[in-house]
This record gives C-alpha cells, sequence and structure tokens, in this order.
C-alpha cells in the first residue's frame, strides 16, 4: 500500500515489484533515474533506517493514519537523514525522530 502511495504521490518507477533480486532498501527510482528507498509509518514517534550510509540517493518517510491518509513528513536526498540519525543499534538500524525529519525537509 505504501509503495502504492509513493508511486501514484511522486510518479516513480518501482523496483521491488518487477525485479525480485534490486537492492534491498531500494524501492524505486525517480523520473530523473535516482534510487528512491521509501519508508512509512503510522506511529508519531520516527523511523527506522538501515545501515550506517543509505543505498538509495532519495528517501521520501510517509505517516499514514488511522484512515489511511498519507502524509508527507520528508522528500529530499536521503544523506541528510542518515547523517542526523541515532547510533547503529543491535539489530542494524539507526532510529530517526519524525520532528527531525521535518526540521530537514524545511532546510
Amino acid at each position: 500500500m505504501v509503495v502504492a502511495i509513493a508511486y501514484l504521490t511522486y510518479q516513480l518507477l518501482l523496483d521491488q515489484c518487477s525485479k525480485p533480486n534490486t537492492v534491498e532498501s531500494v524501492d524505486a527510482h525517480d523520473s530523473e533515474g535516482r534510487a528512491v528507498e521509501i519508508k512509512a509509518t503510522t506511529g508519531k514517534t520516527g523511523v527506522a533506517l538501515r545501515g550506517m550510509v543509505p543505498t538509495a540517493e532519495r528517501l521520501i518517510v510517509l505517516q499514514i493514519s488511522k484512515t489511511g491518509d498519507a502524509v508527507e513528513i520528508y522528500s529530499g536526498p536521503a544523506s541528510p537523514a542518515w547523517e542526523a540519525a541515532g547510533s547503529m543499534q543491535p539489530n542494524g538500524q539507526r532510529h530517526i525522530s519524525l520532528s527531525r525529519l521535518k526540521e530537514l525537509q524545511a532546510q
């Protein structure tokens, strides 16, 4: 559902559906050919990013409401989000708050 919302909203070319062996965190490519990772949450705190550096050039983070509406929290270069994320957890993930992503979006 989330990838479909992003596909329709951002006019992305989906990878995972048509190419099962693509890079795990690359969900799509934009019209300029940049790799895009799509994250979504139904929570109000943040999202988890995997690894020390992004594998995609662009990051889209959506917050999904109880009614299924999607609100854009962040859409832009992936690197600033990884740079602002917390330390690596044992499961290989790093947390970044929605408020921090909103700050990055505003810059």
